[in-house]
């Protein structure tokens, strides 16, 4: 009762700090604090969409047509299934009455897919209240009707037919995972794309097997069926699970939320460096209160848990108003972030998320309290390197936080260690100049010289104003060179990305293709060609046998 009396009488009397610390504090968690709860609202929800975004429990792809053999050799190896489709798309030119572009035809089954659907502009939804397009009718972006300039019930053309636009998609669940996005979809029935007589042999296209178990199997079952599945069929057979179209959202989001969790480090480490003088300011300043109680019998342990407390409950007070804050945005901040990465998920409270945060708040109070109060309470000078030794546990929990909060494997930690070199070498060097500066005489101007010899005679308070200075100054100066290196690259990319995509180009064409361009007034750079090969025989051995000896190896190993 003691300690929390002393406590309130604390946070009583020094009202002024204690605002200033909460701000302070607050800044600094902000940022770190919203990024890792945006990151674990997505991944939460990702694990509950991966169905959606899949369309189906398994899915196993072929750049060439499945025959009844393997999809036979493939049921065996299931659970028992309970629907099954046959997919295929195709990419082709589309043609209108005023000019053509190259799209992608995807022929849809009937009730698939099993998890998700479509949404057109008419709010009408597949496959719960539409039945698949009729053999003349076709399903379309509006993208598509950009492109081809036209509108809905206009007739365009697909191989050799004619078909009517009765539908236009505004939200598709399998976008996301698509491999083909720079093609505008269209969606057909079996009986159109038949009459399209696109399919013809050598033609380039994408054949699917969907599968829906009986059994309702979670992300990390389905994928491990996926592993068992690819390790015992034809090679040129590829297999998805749920957890595959998740996997690859999060790659795509991992890029821009490196580069956030670099900045939101950045703020942390600058409010640790501010909470860190403060506090240790704040004790200064009472060092004859703790004195006094300590005269008056008051035990070290009861002192120390006393101030302790009072820092746990600033940084307490700093949490709860950034989790309110986090609570009342997230409805707000959801819309926006939607839009931005193409994906609809629900920005919901993690009550763990928040019982993890103020664990590790917990840790870092005592971590930074200790080694700021036990000198006070001991009344003797603490050496450098003791006072290093003592901030261990800090700087170790600074790296393990650093190293949890970027996505890329070790970034966050690189740069925690990165920083910590840079203060020991700083703290080193200076250390070093002040003991063989010993400043003792005068100077004409006496403001000066008494400032020299504050500096000198006050070593520890001066190492430590000016690291955070330098670092202050250095992480600064950090945020707008990697922003700038982040738009440069995004730049790049857009102005370097292809625009004009040729399909089944021979090498002997490219002189011709060069040729053309170069009449329209443009020319082409950078050409790469995406060539797609099937690898039969390594060193006159079939390639099948061959990787199922070396699956079998490493089994063994």
């Amino acid at each position: 009762m003691l300690v929390l009396e002393l406590v309130f009488k604390a946070l009583a009397r020094s009202k002024s700090f204690s605002l200033i610390f909460i701000l302070n504090f607050c800044l600094a968690i902000a940022s770190l604090s919203y990024l890792q709860f945006f990151k674990g609202s997505m991944e939460n929800s990702l694990d509950t969409k991966a169905k959606v975004l899949l369309g189906s429990d398994l899915v196993v792809s072929s750049r060439f047509p499945i025959n009844s053999k393997q999809i036979e050799d493939i049921k065996n190896k299931l659970p028992e299934i309970k629907s099954f489709s046959q997919g295929v798309s195709t990419v082709s030119m589309i043609s209108s009455s005023k000019r053509a572009r190259l799209m992608e035809v995807v022929k849809i089954n009937e009730n698939y897919p099993y998890y998700g659907g479509l949404v057109f502009k008419d709010k009408s939804i597949y496959p719960k209240a539409e039945t698949t397009p009729k053999s003349n009718e076709v399903w379309v972006y509006k993208e598509v009707l950009d492109l081809l300039n036209l509108k809905l019930e206009d007739n365009i053309k697909i191989g050799k037919e004619s078909f009517i636009i009765k539908k236009i998609i505004e939200e598709d669940s399998l976008k996301t995972v698509s491999f083909s996005g720079f093609l505008p979809k269209i969606y057909i029935s079996e009986e159109g794309l038949k009459r399209t007589e696109l399919l013809q042999f050598g033609s380039t296209a994408s054949y699917k097997l969907n599968y829906l178990f009986k059994q309702n199997l979670d992300n990390d079952k389905l994928e491990k069926i996926e592993n068992n599945l690819e390790k015992s069929i034809d090679q040129n057979l590829r297999v998805l699970s749920p957890n595959d179209g998740r996997d690859r959202l999060l790659r795509v989001l991992t890029f821009v939320t490196n580069f956030l969790s670099l900045v939101s480090l950045v703020s942390f480490f600058l409010g640790l460096v501010g909470l860190i003088y403060l506090y240790s300011g704040f004790l200064r300043k009472h060092q004859k209160d703790i004195t006094i109680l300590s005269d008056l019998g008051l035990s070290k342990k009861s002192l120390a848990s006393t101030y302790i407390l009072h820092l746990f409950v600033l940084i307490t007070i700093s949490s709860i108003v950034v989790f309110s804050l986090m609570t009342v945005s997230a409805q707000f901040i959801a819309p926006i972030i939607q839009k931005l990465v193409d994906f609809n998920f629900d920005l919901t409270l993690d009550y763990f998320f928040f019982l993890k945060s103020s664990l590790i708040l917990l840790l870092l109070s005592l971590s930074i309290g200790l080694p700021l109060i036990l000198p006070l309470l001991q009344r003797q000078k603490q050496s450098l390197f003791k006072m290093i030794i003592s901030f261990t546990p800090f700087i170790l929990l600074l790296l393990v936080i650093s190293h949890f909060v970027t996505p890329a494997k070790n970034i966050g930690l690189f740069f925690a260690i990165a920083m910590l070199i840079l203060i020991i070498l700083f703290f080193t060097i200076s250390s070093f100049i002040l003991k063989k500066f010993d400043f003792s005489g005068h100077l004409e101007s006496l403001s000066f010289s008494l400032a020299l010899k504050n500096i000198v005679r006050q070593k520890k308070t001066s190492l430590t104003l000016f690291t955070a200075i330098l670092l202050c100054t250095t992480l600064f100066s950090l945020i707008p060179q990697i922003g700038s290196s982040l738009s440069n690259s995004l730049t790049q990319s857009v102005d370097e990305r292809p625009r004009f995509f040729v399909i089944d180009a021979k090498e002997e064409e490219i002189k011709d293709i060069k040729a053309q361009v170069k009449n329209m007034n443009a020319r082409l750079e950078n050409i790469s060609p995406m060539v797609r090969g099937r690898i039969i025989k390594v060193n006159d051995i079939d390639f099948s046998e061959h990787a199922k000896k070396n699956i079998k190896k490493e089994e063994s190993s």
